[in-house]
């Protein structure tokens, strides 16, 4: 079976629009071969699964957790970026409304440059685009400050001790976890 890594994917999402689309295709990607490895897991029997993972029935002592945390890093999920402003206000007006509105003003335009109509459309199509982007604006900041109040804790026992809450951070990655992010 081959384990795959973040820094080094099988192959690379196929070409998209943009970086964000193939992001969020190879994230796909990832995340489907994850699951194929976790179903994989679920159908051998678990002493087989522990022999695969380097793990043992007791869990992992302190020295191999701290080794692992140091070979694969924090075990933490990548939060994709929100785009510019600048990129959201661009956005906010590519939509087929403000389309015909701008092809229609260009008609009218054509036509006659002194018609007050030109001025109304381009109006519209102006007071349209900013209010998508400050509707979306303030919906994004609204996700944000929901995601900052979401905390994740995972619960570990390690041989020596009992089970205790650990923020996912300082759980070792093994090597089927690092396939998935």
């Amino acid at each position: 079976m081959t384990m795959l890594t973040p820094r080094t994917p099988a192959r690379l999402a196929p070409p998209g629009r943009g970086r964000r689309e193939r992001k969020a295709a190879e994230l796909e990607s990832r995340t489907r071969r994850a699951g194929e490895q976790l179903a994989g897991f679920s159908a051998r029997p678990g002493a087989q699964v522990l022999q695969d993972l380097s793990a043992a029935p007791g869990g992992l002592t302190h020295a191999e957790a701290a080794l692992r945390l140091e070979r694969h890093g924090a075990n933490v999920v990548a939060h994709e970026r929100a785009p510019r402003w600048w990129v959201r206000l661009a956005k906010a007006f590519r939509n087929p409304f403000i389309a015909v509105l701008v092809f229609l003003a260009a008609v009218m335009w054509w036509q006659d440059p002194a018609d007050p109509g030109v001025v109304i459309l381009s109006v519209m199509v102006g007071v349209s685009g900013l209010l998508r982007f400050w509707q979306e604006f303030r919906s994004g900041r609204a996700a944000d400050a929901l995601k900052e109040l979401v905390t994740t804790t995972c619960a570990v026992q390690r041989r020596a001790g009992s089970a205790r809450g650990l923020p996912p951070s300082r759980c070792p990655w093994t090597r089927w976890s690092r396939a998935m992010w």
